[in-house]
């Protein structure tokens, strides 16, 4: 029984394209020179997730550490790999492209990240676009599992950078509250702005969706197939979801031009107007802080 349900989730049918006589057998690891991603590879971030949500508790300073340190380690491998420049070569040699060490630990750090924050999700306080995070979290573990399945991993580093670009100005900008640097921390939060949109709305769509809707065809595939559906799939609910996370800033942004200062987070209403709830929000907000947007999405992704 659950070989045949094995059989029948991983049937080569949906995951490749059938008139390329593709399959499971492309990926398996024979020549000791070259590796192919196995699904067992990134069981063991479910652990490493716990170990980052423990640091998060025991240093303040945690998120804004990890974002610097993957968006600079993530560029660093990336900048002299050719997809990284042309998009095409994302796709050219698929599904025989071979995984290079560092962009396996750039896989293992951000799920064992992305773990971490599906946890929080259990235990952090519930926010305006709570089921916003729930979904962005989800779809971003079943992006980096089955992406590193299939072989993607290519266009999975660029998606991964891509939303790495502006969550540590977020971060900054929490940081300046701390320490009372109102200035700085508006600074950090113009900054965000408009990085946000140059990789969210701009970057993301036009280079990263353009690459997986568009250029696969004639290099991966002549018809298209099940898995290219699934993954784009997840890949535009991500875009959905940057555009529901920018009217968000926009709101911010505007209570600056219209108030001086930036009032409060648009997540910081609880779901229910019962006065108890939002009274205790209010003091956990005083412990929350980011420039006025406490815990909100802009803290971080993912995406």
């Amino acid at each position: 029984m659950i070989e045949r349900f094995r059989q029948l989730v991983w049937n080569e049918w949906f995951w490749f394209p059938s008139e390329k006589g593709w399959g499971w057998k492309d990926l398996q690891n024979t020549d000791p020179n070259v590796y192919y991603p196995q699904l067992e590879d990134l069981h063991w971030t479910v652990f490493l997730g716990v170990v980052f949500l423990g640091i998060r508790y025991g240093y303040e300073h945690w998120h804004l550490l990890f974002y610097v340190s993957i968006f600079v380690y993530g560029i660093a491998i990336l900048w002299n790999k050719p997809w990284f420049s042309e998009t095409k070569y994302c796709w050219i040699g698929w599904p025989k492209q071979g995984i290079d060490r560092d962009v396996y630990w750039y896989y293992v750090l951000e799920l064992g990240f992305y773990w971490s924050l599906v946890y929080t999700l259990a235990v952090d306080h519930k926010r305006k676009d709570f089921y916003e995070m729930v979904i962005h979290h989800l779809v971003t573990v079943l992006l980096i599992y089955f992406s590193w399945v299939l072989n993607f991993v290519r266009v999975g580093t660029l998606v991964l950078a891509v939303h790495d670009a502006s969550d540590y100005w977020m971060a900054a900008a929490k940081m300046a509250k701390y320490i009372n640097k109102q200035t700085l921390c508006e600074a950090c939060f113009v900054i965000f702005c408009i990085t946000w949109i140059i990789s969210r709305l701009i970057i993301y769509p036009y280079v990263v969706l353009y690459t997986t809707t568009v250029e696969t065809y004639g290099i991966v595939m002549d018809v298209t197939f099940g898995s290219h559906w699934f993954f784009n799939f997840l890949l535009y609910i991500l875009q959905v979801l940057h555009i529901i996370w920018t009217f968000m800033i926009a709101r911010i942004a505007m209570q600056k031009f219209t108030a001086g200062n930036i009032q409060q987070d648009v997540r910081s209403d609880a779901e229910s107007d019962d006065e108890g709830e939002i009274e205790e929000e209010t003091k956990s907000e005083k412990n929350d802080v980011t420039c006025t947007m406490q815990n909100s999405y802009v803290s971080k992704k993912f995406g």
